[in-house]
């Protein structure tokens, strides 16, 4: 591959992937791939519905294409027309009888319910066209496909198009194309077989992408963006021996490749080196801006103020300059100058009034007041907020942080009144919880007691209860379920509540995802219910199908896996459900960006630790990824890390999230402050975040459950941890 980006010049005319769905088609009229939603009344389908086409693709898979067909063709569906109509296709395909595969997959897309029919119906006539040699048609099923955001094996779909458009004699788009797979994709195994075919191009005659150094430097990003760090840095190595004129472009994208690693002081000395050279406007501006940024990551604040400072003087009009203001303005903060940060964040939020971040940089002025004890900064950053930007998530801290000012200052009357404003906005939510346990402080017991617990609506009862006219694809879902056809149930049903959602039908949405939960789509279902739900404000009224909503999207998932870790460990099965929920939304195999697995999100150098340190830990370390082992790990570990806090449970959120170390770094800072108190001075953002939805959840669940909240009134105690503590 290397050869040929040696010798091919990089100045390209890019072949635009951005098709219109609907393209003009002479010999089939209009071609889409748009889904048109049916509507159906009256009971349910007959248990049979799904019978025949499930039946038919055993016999294909078993290689039986003949009995499939015959299968299909003695009751034809209209319920999954679209579906058999694929089935019928891939048996015509296989009996070599393309010319009515063909116009049976046209079929299929014609009337697909879902994108997901449609889709594989198109990937199908691709296929099928090109066996035909029909490749004008081919080219524009391929091109309506790549439109596709979602679409996946985008590349083999390209190296396809390679085929076509050299077939069609059109070698030159052919080459470009095959260049374009080689500069989007230089990591995939496609693009070798893409340099191949573009050498035989080349060699055919096809023009030379004419070269352009924008193209190539496209090229490495993509390297770098892919994580193959050596390859962009010897390909920007060479670029530089030959192209001396794009020395600050180059020391540029190597500072992006060591920003892309976390190599702190490596970005730090390509971005000084190039603030020194000839920049534009643009790049200056994004250099001054992030050299104050990592300046700010190795706590050197003054030099970070003056690079920020040399932004906004140089650059007054830079949409950077009220972003790196705003850093200017809070650094004092992070420095634990409260004073000086309220009355710096408070002039700020002045000087720009319509930042969209000034509700944020309002609260950290409120905030650093009530760390100082200046509560009248606080009170009046706190109206600020309520006042400017009243539909703002700030809103909700600041009536229950205006509550707490008040309480302290012994208004309690005026308290209870903005307690009670949090409680009535999201009596589910973070704050809606700590408000209710500072009324019940006041001496104003809060009761949300859910009603019983209803036996779950039958699939009859809840079609009954659905309007006259519903998606068809709720039918489509339980017919084949019913058949023993799961991941197509699944894809039905969801493309049912998305036809719901946008009929606003939020009763009918409910009983989908009632439908989703009893065929075993937990995760489906409780996706959906999350979607449904959002702060509690729905549950004053007590009706049923909104309590039902809610214990979809705080389910018991992998009930026996959890209580059988929660029992041999001695935790709280609902802390562990709160955190799985937090961490990985209930997806079993679940992949962070920085690699933690499973339900509990386990990074395998923890799963190894906890396997030398548990009884009985190897076995599961061995195999992390897994549901059952998964949870158990994350179950010990939770466990420890209360051990270590003396049972603090907030303490031990944050570090199940940061890391023991810094969670003993914010304790020993906020040593006898309330909970709420350490929440909000936890200094990682991600962990501040993560530590108040744990903590919503839990006592969510416990809610939900009919149980008493956990007791938020404890202030944190610093105390040594107990001999053997985890330290990681």
């Amino acid at each position: 591959m290397n050869r040929i980006l040696r010798n091919i010049p990089f100045a390209i005319l890019i072949v635009s992937l951005q098709i219109a769905w609907t393209t003009s088609v002479a010999a089939s009229g209009s071609l889409s791939l748009s889904i048109k939603t049916k509507h159906t009344s009256g009971s349910r389908p007959r248990p049979k519905a799904a019978e025949n086409y499930a039946k038919s693709k055993k016999l294909l898979a078993r290689g039986q294409a003949k009995l499939a067909l015959r299968k299909l063709s003695k009751a034809p569906s209209k319920l999954l027309k679209d579906r058999e109509a694929l089935v019928r296709g891939d048996a015509l395909m296989s009996l070599r009888q393309t010319g009515p595969a063909i116009k049976a997959y046209k079929s299929a897309i014609k009337h697909a319910q879902t994108k997901r029919v449609a889709l594989r119906g198109a990937r199908a006539l691709v296929k099928a066209l090109g066996s035909k040699g029909q490749s004008k048609q081919q080219l524009q099923y391929i091109n309506v496909l790549l439109k596709e955001k979602e679409l996946s094996r985008r590349a083999s779909l390209l190296l396809e198009k390679v085929t076509v458009l050299e077939q069609l004699g059109r070698k030159h788009d052919a080459a470009r194309t095959a260049w374009r797979i080689l500069q989007d994709y230089p990591t995939d195994k496609i693009a070798n077989t893409a340099e191949e075919h573009l050498q035989r191009l080349l060699d055919k005659g096809a023009k030379r992408p004419a070269s352009s150094e924008k193209m190539e430097l496209a090229r490495i990003r993509n390297l770098w963006k892919s994580k193959s760090y050596k390859r962009a840095l010897r390909a920007l190595n060479e670029m530089s021996e030959r192209a001396a004129h794009l020395e600050r472009t180059i020391i540029l994208e190597k500072a992006d490749i060591a920003g892309h690693q976390r190599k702190t002081d490596e970005e730090l000395k390509f971005l000084l080196k190039a603030e020194g050279m000839t920049l534009t406007s643009r790049q200056r501006t994004k250099a001054l801006e992030r050299i104050g940024r990592l300046y700010m990551r190795k706590d050197e604040n003054d030099l970070a103020i003056s690079y920020f400072t040399k932004l906004a003087t140089q650059f007054p009009k830079s949409r950077r300059v009220p972003e790196t203001q705003f850093l200017a303005a809070w650094l004092p903060y992070n420095s634990g100058d409260y004073s000086a940060a309220a009355t710096s964040l408070l002039s700020f939020a002045q000087k720009y009034p319509k930042w969209i971040r000034r509700p944020e940089a309002l609260w950290f002025a409120a905030w650093s007041g009530y760390l100082s004890k200046d509560y009248g900064i606080a009170k009046r950053a706190l109206a600020q907020i309520l006042e400017d930007h009243p539909n703002s998530e700030m809103s909700l801290w600041s009536y229950y942080w205006g509550g707490r000012i008040e309480e302290i200052q012994g208004k309690k009357e005026r308290a209870k009144k903005k307690y009670r404003e949090a409680l009535k906005i999201a009596p589910l939510g973070y704050w809606g919880h700590w408000s209710s346990a500072a009324l019940t402080r006041l001496g104003e017991q809060v009761v949300l007691s859910p009603p019983p617990i209803t036996k779950i609506a039958s699939i009859d009862q809840a079609l009954r209860q659905m309007q006259k006219k519903r998606p068809i694809t709720v039918d489509r879902g339980i017919a084949l379920f019913e058949a023993g056809l799961e991941n197509e149930a699944f894809d039905e049903l969801r493309q049912a509540s998305k036809s719901l959602s946008k009929l606003k039908n939020r009763r009918a949405r409910i009983m989908v995802a009632e439908m989703l939960n009893q065929l075993g789509a937990h995760n489906q279902a409780f996706r959906m219910a999350s979607q449904i739900t959002k702060s509690g404000t729905d549950l004053a009224s007590g009706e049923p199908y909104s309590w039902r909503a809610w214990r979809l999207a705080y389910p018991f998932a992998f009930e026996q896996h959890v209580k059988a870790a929660a029992k041999e460990h001695e935790v709280d099965p609902l802390l562990v459900l709160s955190i799985m929920r937090t961490e990985s939304a209930f997806r079993p195999y679940v992949r962070s960006p920085v690699g933690a697995r499973g339900l509990m999100q386990v990074m395998p150098a923890t799963a190894r630790r906890i396997g030398r340190s548990a009884k009985g830990g190897r076995k599961h370390a061995n195999r992390y990824k897994q549901p059952a082992s998964n949870i158990w790990l994350g179950t010990w570990y939770i466990k420890q890390l209360l051990k270590r806090y003396n049972q603090q449970l907030p303490l031990a959120i944050s570090a199940y999230n940061a890391g023991p170390r810094p969670a003993d770094r914010w304790l020993k800072a906020n040593a006898g402050r309330s909970i709420d108190e350490y929440t909000e001075a936890i200094t990682y953002r991600e962990t501040r975040r993560y530590t108040r939805r744990v903590l919503e959840t839990y006592q969510t669940y416990r809610r939900l459950a009919g149980m008493k909240p956990y007791d938020l009134s404890q202030p944190l105690i610093e105390k040594a941890p107990p001999k053997g503590a985890v330290s990681f």
